[in-house]
């Protein structure tokens, strides 16, 4: 095909190398970014259990903001000149930190800590490539990874919390399971008396 006659490059203060090279990162961050909405899609479709109401909107306030997320990343992928991925087998090539699991539907409280781990891992891998653009001289993307690490760092947070209250209920639980298994000892010790 041939160019537009009024085809212009793109003069953003970086060379075609940089560019290049932040694109490779961003890459990377939107697989990343996208394989986790897809996981708290499905987390959100099928958590069940005492606490479904409050994971079930937690995990859609983290999957919209996930998308917005890709979204941002996607756009300035576009702004440095390059085409931006956009296909599931894209961004499971693409993604460095987040695993999938098929077929696997984890307890609520699994769900939590699978979330957690995987925020961490995308935290310390947009750390890392932030660092890596910042030397690259795009402070426009540098700090826009740093705002995405702001909003998974309050992200882990939250989660956190709901695994320290949902680890309460079940250790009353595996209290009352011993005592009651106790007092059933107990009464079959008294009747075979």
């Amino acid at each position: 095909m041939d160019p537009h006659p009024h085809d212009v490059g793109i003069d953003t203060g970086m060379s075609v190398k940089e560019r290049a090279e932040v694109v490779l990162h961003l890459k990377k961050i939107l697989g990343d970014e996208y394989v986790l909405y897809t996981k708290l899609l499905k987390f959100h479709w099928n958590v069940n259990g005492p606490f479904f109401g409050p994971l079930h909107s937690l995990f859609q306030r983290f999957y919209e903001q996930s998308f917005e997320n890709i979204d941002l990343v996607a756009e300035r992928i576009r702004a440095l000149g390059e085409n931006t991925p956009g296909s599931l087998a894209e961004f499971s090539k693409l993604t460095c930190c987040i695993t999938e699991h098929p077929g696997k539907y984890p307890e609520a409280c699994y769900m939590l800590e699978e979330i957690l781990h995987d925020m961490y891992s995308i935290i310390e891998h947009v750390r890392e490539d932030e660092k890596k653009i910042e030397k690259l001289n795009d402070r426009v993307t540098s700090n826009m990874l740093l705002g995405l690490v702001e909003k998974r760092e309050k992200e882990a947070w939250m989660t956190r919390a709901h695994l320290e209250k949902a680890a309460k209920p079940m250790a009353a639980k595996e209290v009352i399971k011993k005592n009651v298994k106790k007092i059933v000892a107990k009464k079959v010790t008294k009747k075979t008396k």
